[in-house]
Protein backbone atom coordinates (compact mmCIF):
# COMPACT_ATOMS: atom_id res chain seq x y z
CA UNK A 1 0.00 0.00 0.00
CA UNK A 2 1.28 3.44 -0.74
CA UNK A 3 1.76 5.51 2.05
CA UNK A 4 -0.41 9.01 2.68
CA UNK A 5 -1.17 12.09 3.38
CA UNK A 6 -4.23 13.90 4.20
CA UNK A 7 -4.89 16.80 1.39
CA UNK A 8 -4.43 18.94 4.27
CA UNK A 9 -0.90 19.45 3.90
CA UNK A 10 -0.50 20.73 0.71
CA UNK A 11 -3.69 23.57 1.85
CA UNK A 12 -2.45 26.74 0.33
CA UNK A 13 -0.48 25.41 -2.66
CA UNK A 14 -2.60 25.92 -5.22
CA UNK A 15 -2.51 30.01 -4.63
CA UNK A 16 0.94 30.09 -3.28
CA UNK A 17 2.06 28.98 -7.29
CA UNK A 18 -0.43 30.69 -9.09
CA UNK A 19 0.80 33.97 -7.20
CA UNK A 20 4.64 33.15 -8.46
CA UNK A 21 3.64 32.72 -11.87
CA UNK A 22 3.21 29.12 -12.26
CA UNK A 23 0.76 27.07 -13.34
CA UNK A 24 -0.71 25.00 -10.30
CA UNK A 25 -3.01 22.71 -12.28
CA UNK A 26 -0.35 21.25 -14.50
CA UNK A 27 2.23 21.19 -11.59
CA UNK A 28 -0.32 19.13 -9.69
CA UNK A 29 -1.42 16.82 -12.72
CA UNK A 30 2.69 15.70 -13.07
CA UNK A 31 2.00 13.95 -9.97
CA UNK A 32 -1.36 12.22 -10.42
CA UNK A 33 -2.88 14.90 -8.30
CA UNK A 34 -5.78 17.55 -8.92
CA UNK A 35 -6.77 20.97 -7.71
CA UNK A 36 -10.08 19.23 -6.67
CA UNK A 37 -8.32 16.46 -4.53
CA UNK A 38 -6.87 18.95 -2.47
CA UNK A 39 -10.50 20.57 -2.00
CA UNK A 40 -10.99 18.33 1.26
CA UNK A 41 -8.48 18.36 4.00
CA UNK A 42 -9.63 15.15 4.74
CA UNK A 43 -9.45 13.65 1.60
CA UNK A 44 -5.94 11.19 1.36
CA UNK A 45 -3.16 11.70 -1.42
CA UNK A 46 -0.34 9.80 -2.20
CA UNK A 47 2.88 11.48 -0.04
CA UNK A 48 5.66 10.49 -2.45
CA UNK A 49 3.48 13.07 -5.02
CA UNK A 50 3.05 15.43 -2.03
CA UNK A 51 6.61 15.53 -1.72
CA UNK A 52 7.32 15.53 -5.35
CA UNK A 53 5.26 18.75 -6.45
CA UNK A 54 6.80 20.57 -3.23
CA UNK A 55 10.20 20.07 -4.83
CA UNK A 56 9.29 20.64 -8.40
CA UNK A 57 7.36 23.92 -7.52
CA UNK A 58 10.42 25.23 -5.93
CA UNK A 59 12.74 24.23 -8.09
CA UNK A 60 10.77 25.67 -11.47
CA UNK A 61 9.38 28.54 -9.71
CA UNK A 62 12.57 29.46 -8.37
CA UNK A 63 11.86 29.59 -4.77
CA UNK A 64 13.94 27.91 -2.80
CA UNK A 65 12.14 28.42 0.53
CA UNK A 66 8.46 27.72 -1.22
CA UNK A 67 7.84 25.18 2.16
CA UNK A 68 7.88 28.46 4.54
CA UNK A 69 5.92 30.44 1.98
CA UNK A 70 3.19 27.38 2.31
CA UNK A 71 3.63 27.03 6.17
CA UNK A 72 2.51 30.55 6.37
CA UNK A 73 -0.50 29.90 4.91
CA UNK A 74 -1.14 27.21 7.34
CA UNK A 75 -2.26 26.08 11.31
CA UNK A 76 -2.19 23.63 13.33
CA UNK A 77 -5.70 22.48 11.85
CA UNK A 78 -3.73 20.82 8.66
CA UNK A 79 -3.16 18.14 11.19
CA UNK A 80 -6.87 17.21 11.81
CA UNK A 81 -7.95 15.48 15.12
CA UNK A 82 -3.92 15.99 16.07
CA UNK A 83 -4.53 19.23 15.93
CA UNK A 84 -7.07 18.95 19.19
CA UNK A 85 -5.11 16.82 21.00
CA UNK A 86 -1.54 19.08 20.14
CA UNK A 87 -3.48 22.26 21.83
CA UNK A 88 -4.87 20.27 24.73
CA UNK A 89 -1.49 19.25 25.87
CA UNK A 90 -0.32 21.32 28.79
CA UNK A 91 3.20 20.99 28.05
CA UNK A 92 5.28 21.10 25.19
CA UNK A 93 7.10 17.81 26.32
CA UNK A 94 3.31 16.09 26.24
CA UNK A 95 2.46 17.79 23.20
CA UNK A 96 5.71 16.65 21.86
CA UNK A 97 5.02 13.10 22.96
CA UNK A 98 1.10 13.00 22.16
CA UNK A 99 2.52 13.78 18.59
CA UNK A 100 4.75 11.34 18.30
CA UNK A 101 2.09 8.83 19.11
CA UNK A 102 -0.44 9.67 16.90
CA UNK A 103 1.20 11.12 14.03
CA UNK A 104 -0.19 8.07 11.85
CA UNK A 105 -3.58 9.72 11.56
CA UNK A 106 -2.09 13.08 9.51
CA UNK A 107 0.03 10.15 7.96
CA UNK A 108 1.22 6.80 8.99
CA UNK A 109 4.72 7.33 6.63
CA UNK A 110 5.26 10.57 9.36
CA UNK A 111 6.94 10.63 12.55
CA UNK A 112 7.80 12.78 15.25
CA UNK A 113 11.12 12.30 17.91
CA UNK A 114 12.69 13.69 20.59
CA UNK A 115 16.31 13.39 21.12
CA UNK A 116 18.23 14.62 23.81
CA UNK A 117 20.81 17.81 22.98
CA UNK A 118 24.61 16.81 23.28
CA UNK A 119 26.42 18.44 25.10
CA UNK A 120 28.55 20.95 23.63
CA UNK A 121 32.43 20.52 23.80
CA UNK A 122 35.00 23.03 24.52
CA UNK A 123 37.60 22.98 22.27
Amino acid sequence: MVPMIRAASLRGFVPLVERLGGEADALLARFGLTRQALDSDEALIPITANDLVLDAAAAELGCPDLGLRLAEAQDLSILGPLAGVIESSSTVAEALALASRYMFVHSPALSVGVQADPPCSSR
